[in-house]
């Protein structure tokens, strides 16, 4: 079954492009609202796996405060999505508990990586709250047994806890051996116990004996016995108290071997682990640390401070605070010197681990993957792919302000010619010097990109008329007079522009680019080496593939 997710975003752009990806993730959509009030009211309706919350809405309270009253409430956990955060509210973010934080433009993988893991710790929590639980109702419901023997350790009296204990019904314990359902081994130990209590006087314990009932469940008792006296002073039987430790035995040699597995994983794990006191001051590191060939801590070392101290953040402070509050706390980018860290504190009532990841190498190919999935690997200008997110923020800005823009295409003339006559270096080369030559006639708000072969798409927000665009495409035609040198070559090539302005050519990203590739055709058709806005004159059965040699 889809996750459900509740989107709050007061933007409808970004709203419906949130809902698309999420879709396109395989989640559902339980609604999208644009204010606070009315994500607190869908989500009393709804109850939503999720909410997607955008910090900054429009009327009314925003998203933090939203994101408190869900929190108050239900038991759904928040993701906050913005675009920039201001540094005075990150202790009432945090204050609400988020269960991740994405900063606006973000990739679908970064998007779905956070709802998962925002997912998967509300699932542990949940399971970790009912484990809680469970154990709590055992400890509460625990009832300690009281009974009375003569000399010959004959059951004489006991209350009801002991029948639930030893599984019979009272009318059978009645008159029956103390000794009767225990192991060879326990008889002994309790017949020294009540003799020595018999010998002396004092009241004696046995810690932990074994009994087996009728229906074979073994048992560990916690006994204490003392004697009973009559009025004359002379031993009449015994009386004593027993208890059912069998969880707590349970329980010991669960922590008995669960330490054991936890100082294996602790001196093998393959992953840097240091321990700190709740002053800070390291007790105790891993092999892994060992073997990492950094200089080892000292005695009395604080970390972050007298060890491992020159991080990009103030690590120490976080330290100090995770341990005060008692709330775990990752770093998944922390910049030391020149690598990458991924550190978890995890706090515990004496201290904290610290567990660090080496991401160095990680980061880098992640960047580089970032990078060619956005670029073109030969010009290194923005692929197809980026400049349709920046065409799409660009027309949403548009929108708001009333602001124009225009998209331009650009295709150079008879480049087939130079491949075929030249090779394929040569015009690669070409292509190159294009991608470094265009962006020097361009302002920094202006985007281009290569969209694969000789084609180009240039972005020109906050236009104030199209002629503002046309003089553009007139500079670029004059760039492509000078020569290309490749090599010993002096090689030279012209280009045909075509450009559609927004809104009067089209509202969206397809009809503008679609327009653009007709006017640049156009100019094609027309005799090459010149620009042309778009204009519904232009018949729409031009296409490249009419234009064979073009």
């Amino acid at each position: 079954m889809k996750k459900q997710i509740l989107v709050v975003e007061d933007e409808q752009v970004i709203a419906m492009d949130i809902h698309n990806r999420l879709q396109d993730m395989g989640y559902g959509v339980a609604a999208i609202v644009p204010s606070g009030e009315e994500a607190i009211r869908k989500t009393e309706e709804l109850r939503p796996d999720l909410v997607l919350m955008d910090i900054t809405l429009g009327k009314g309270i925003d998203g933090i405060e939203a994101a408190n009253r869900i929190n108050a409430k239900y038991n759904i956990p928040v993701i906050y999505i913005s675009s920039n955060i201001a540094e005075d509210r990150m202790e009432q973010i945090k204050a609400t508990n988020p269960f991740g934080f994405i900063i606006k433009p973000f990739e679908d993988r970064e998007l779905r990586i956070t709802i998962e893991m925002a997912l998967y710790r509300h699932r542990m929590e949940e399971a970790l709250s009912r484990s809680e639980e469970k154990h709590r109702t055992i400890l509460e419901n625990i009832e300690e047994t009281y009974f009375e023997t003569d000399l010959a350790g004959n059951l004489t009296f006991f209350n009801d806890a002991l029948c639930g204990l030893a599984g019979l019904p009272k009318n059978e314990l009645l008159g029956i051996s103390n000794l009767r359902y225990v192991k060879p081994e326990t008889a002994k130990k309790m017949y020294e116990t009540f003799n020595e209590v018999y010998r002396t006087g004092k009241p004696a314990k046995v810690k932990d004996y074994e009994i087996i009932r009728l229906d074979g469940i073994e048992k560990t008792i916690a006994l204490s016995a003392s004697l009973i006296k009559d009025s004359s002073g002379n031993p009449t039987g015994f009386r004593g108290v027993a208890r059912d430790v069998t969880e707590r035995k349970l329980a010991e040699e669960t922590v008995r071997k669960s330490e054991e597995r936890y100082r294996a994983l602790f001196d093998n794990n393959p992953i840097e682990t240091i321990i700190v006191d709740n002053r800070g001051t390291i007790t105790g590191y891993n092999h892994e640390k060992i073997k990492s060939g950094d200089r080892l801590p000292g005695p009395g070392d604080v970390m972050y401070r007298d060890y491992a101290g020159k991080h990009r953040t103030d690590m120490y402070s976080e330290l100090m605070e995770c341990i005060g509050s008692g709330i775990s706390k990752e770093f998944p980018d922390e910049q030391y010197g020149d690598k990458f860290f991924y550190i978890k504190i995890s706090p515990f009532p004496e201290g904290a681990i610290i567990t660090s990841i080496d991401m160095t190498e990680r980061k880098r190919a992640e960047e580089r993957l970032s990078y060619l999935a956005t670029h073109d690997p030969l010009t290194g200008l923005p692929n197809r792919i980026l400049f349709n997110d920046r065409l799409s923020l660009e027309l949403a800005h548009a929108q708001r302000s009333g602001k124009k823009l225009a998209v331009m295409g650009l295709d150079l003339d008879h480049f087939k010619d130079i491949n075929d006559s030249w090779g394929h270096n040569v015009g690669d080369e070409i292509l190159k010097t294009v991608g470094r030559r265009l962006p020097g006639f361009l302002r920094k708000s202006d985007s281009i990109a290569r969209m694969g072969g000789d084609e180009f798409l240039i972005l020109l927000p906050e236009i104030d008329e199209a002629e503002d665009a046309h003089e553009i495409a007139l500079k670029i035609l004059n760039v492509f007079k000078e020569p290309f040198i490749v090599g010993a070559r002096e090689l030279y090539t012209t280009t045909s522009i075509g450009f559609a302005i927004y809104p009067d050519d089209g509202t969206d990203p397809d009809m503008l680019m679609k327009n653009a590739d007709r006017a640049m055709y156009s100019v094609k058709e027309q005799g090459r080496n010149g620009c042309r806005r778009y204009d519904p004159s232009i018949s729409h059965n031009v296409h490249r593939k009419d234009i064979l040699t073009m």
